[in-house]
């Protein structure tokens, strides 16, 4: 309560009635009854509150002066002037009438008046509201009070500005860095941006000046999301999930119970949601609090270190704010305000923590892409070389390729037997057959590690891994020219032939394979079954089988 000079003498009481028995018309005669008022945060109540205002101007000037409550939030106000006991004045305003209903229009209720000298002006006023009866009233004159309101103004937009232009620059990293932690800290704080602008009556003043019956859920909805969205950026930031599962399961199932308020903020009374809401805040700023310090204490993360700090700040402001609408602290500067000091603190706070941390990631990337870059320089050395051993190899294989053709030319002209020279052209398109097959395989690998190189995709086990099955496939065909000398037969004649006798050449030609894989084969094929076509043919289809099945079983 302000005062004015010693010649202005300024009077506060109040009435507290419990059954709404007092009326407009015979408060005036009750004034006796009124109490000095010692305090001026009556908590949640379902009572009527009558305030006495009583100032007389015993100056030699005219003096005008203002009653001013500061808390934006009360839903009715009955004002009654009266200037020597006569009442020359009386209207309703609140923040459920419309904004126009003020004598004063401003966000905050301001009751003006003009005394003149030896005048004594008497204001009733009767209080009714579903929150908080915060009544720290203020009697200042006019002048003080437009100099003190452009300075509070100021002071808002400032904070304000300040509170924008820092979630902007986290919406910005957002897309930069596209991680969830940025949404949930920006939709938490935005929430809480316009629950600060509904607790101050400026969201009111500028938004829906004519539509009152949007504060009634204004504030709790605000206050709802903004509570979830703390705990859904707090389970991100802190990774709750990765250190106790316990505190991870309690945060989900407050979060459940914030959705459930949600719905009640609709279809049940404000005075019954208000209170939910102020002790789930409690609860949930409090939790928070404890579970950063648990983590900070037993696993020494740089994001608890920077949660405790900022939380800090936010509980001690939330707990000053909900204190006083319950009663239990007086309405004051840093009570009425202590919520939006604590989150600007926390905000700015977080905002550095969040920087911290992409800075952090930068930095782990940056190294990681110099790690990837020298490691791509070595597997590109180490493709060349192995693609240089590959040649050398290939060159060696088609020397000894040419060497074998040449030595079964020579070969044919010293074998006279026809039935020798057909085995023997039989054999070399086994080989040629066998030979497609890790040929093939080994072009793949090869082309597929050209295209990965150009990718930067390669790793060094993959390569190596790759690399040795090419060696494995090359020994196998160069150990195929060394047991064979590669024969040749043209014929391509359809004769009649005997099954088991065709079945039996191919098992002669790869005999030494299967005795050295250590297989048996047992053959059950009637003498009599003769077929009729290409028996060469028909014997490269039983070695392939054959071969297969050596593969398969080996």
């Amino acid at each position: 309560l302000s005062l004015f000079a010693n010649d202005v003498k300024v009077e506060v009481k109040y009435l507290i009635d419990k059954n709404h028995s007092y009326d407009i018309e015979t408060i005036y005669t009750k004034k006796t009854q009124f109490i000095p008022m010692e305090k001026t945060s009556f908590g949640l109540r379902d009572d009527t509150i009558w305030v006495y205002v009583k100032i007389e101007n015993n100056s030699l000037e005219d003096s005008k002066y203002v009653v001013q409550f500061p808390y934006a939030l009360l839903d009715n106000l009955h004002i009654l002037k009266y200037k020597n006991s006569v009442l020359y004045k009386s209207y309703l305003t609140g923040d459920l009438h419309p904004f126009d209903t003020r004598e004063t229009q401003s966000y905050d209720f301001v009751i003006p008046s003009e005394l003149k000298n030896g005048e004594i002006e008497e204001i009733f006023i009767k209080v009714n509201t579903e929150g908080a009866y915060n009544l720290g009233l203020k009697v200042l004159p006019q002048e003080e009070y437009r100099s003190k309101a452009k300075i509070e103004i100021i002071i808002l937009g400032i904070y304000y500005g300040a509170v924008v232009i820092m979630l902007l620059y986290n919406l910005v990293l957002y897309f930069i860095i596209k991680d969830n932690v940025y949404i949930d800290y920006i939709v938490f704080h935005f929430a809480y941006l316009f629950l600060q602008l509904g607790l101050n009556g400026l969201a009111f003043e500028f938004f829906w000046a004519n539509t009152p019956q949007i504060n009634l859920f204004f504030v709790p909805v605000a206050l709802v999301i903004a509570n979830y969205f703390s705990i859904q950026f707090s389970q991100s930031f802190l990774q709750i999930a990765n250190f106790n599962i316990k505190w991870e399961k309690f945060f989900i199932s407050l979060k459940f119970l914030w959705i459930i308020t949600f719905i009640l903020v609709f279809i049940t009374p404000y005075f019954v949601s208000i209170k939910i809401i102020a002790l789930l805040s409690i609860i949930g700023v409090s939790s928070l609090f404890l579970g950063s310090i648990y983590i900070f204490f037993k696993f020494k993360t740089v994001s608890a270190k920077f949660y405790v700090v900022a939380w800090s700040f936010l509980l001690i402001g939330v707990l000053s704010t909900e204190f006083q609408n319950i009663g239990l602290l007086p309405v004051s500067y840093i009570t009425l305000y202590g919520s939006q000091i604590g989150a600007f603190f926390e905000l700015a706070l977080l905002s550095f923590a969040l920087a911290y941390r992409y800075n952090t990631l930068f930095v782990k990337l940056s190294y990681t892409e110099k790690e990837l870059r020298i490691l791509n320089k070595n597997l590109e050395q180490k493709i060349d070389e192995r693609t240089k051993q590959l040649k050398n190899l290939n060159d060696v294989l088609e020397q000894k390729v040419a060497k074998a053709i040449q030595e079964t030319k020579q070969s044919e002209k010293m074998l006279q037997e026809q039935s020798r020279l057909a085995s023997m052209g039989e054999m070399i398109n086994n080989i040629a057959h066998q030979w497609r097959q890790p040929l093939a395989i080994s072009n793949t690998i090869v082309s597929i590690l050209k295209q990965k190189n150009k990718r930067g995709l390669l790793e060094k086990e993959y390569v190596d891994k790759k690399l040795n099955e090419i060696e494995i496939h090359n020994l196998y065909m160069s150990q195929t020219i060394e047991d064979f000398l590669s024969y040749f037969n043209p014929k391509k004649k359809k004769e009649e032939f005997n099954l088991g006798q065709i079945v039996d050449k191919s098992l002669l030609i790869i005999e030494n394979l299967l005795q050295k894989q250590k297989i048996e084969v047992e053959l059950f094929i009637p003498e009599d079954i003769n077929l009729f076509g290409h028996k060469d043919e028909y014997m490269q289809v039983v070695l392939s089988l054959l071969t297969n099945a050596m593969q398969a079983l080996h």
